[in-house]
């Protein structure tokens, strides 16, 4: 979980400069109405208007895989966090002796999509990203 911590912050830092993040979002609004996804990892965002993000950051450019990169960071993040979330919740619902059952069979759905998506960036051949394992003690 360090590891990839460390990647989360190296993808950020290293996408920081490719432009504001003001140009895209990660969720749809009034704003960013129009979506599009990343080439790499197929991470959904949004943007105002599409031509308009392609001709900032034209594709196949070092500009657009920058971007990309610091979406993607940003994704992973978020990500990270709600799989911590859940797991803190399924933990104080196992702490409670009747409902320790119920939180053994809870679906951790941010983990189990930070865990393949970190399977598909390994099969990318980057930097491996280890992601605990959702346990209930």
């Amino acid at each position: 979980l360090v590891l990839l911590g460390a990647i989360v912050a190296a993808l950020v830092a290293y996408g920081a400069a490719a432009g504001s993040s003001s140009s895209w979002s990660l969720q749809h609004s009034l704003r960013y109405a129009e979506s599009m996804t990343t080439s790499s990892l197929s991470v959904q965002f949004y943007v105002r208007r599409r031509r308009e993000f392609d001709r900032v950051f034209p594709k196949y450019s070092l500009a657009r895989r920058d971007v990309e990169q610091q979406i993607e960071g940003a994704y992973l993040e978020f990500l990270t966090q709600r799989c911590h979330h859940e797991r803190q919740h399924r933990n104080r619902l196992a702490a409670r002796w009747s409902t320790r059952e119920e939180a053994k069979a809870m679906r951790l759905h941010k983990c189990d999509e930070l865990e393949a998506l970190s399977r598909t960036v390994a099969s990318q051949g980057r930097p491996s990203m280890h992601v605990r394992p959702a346990m209930v003690h």
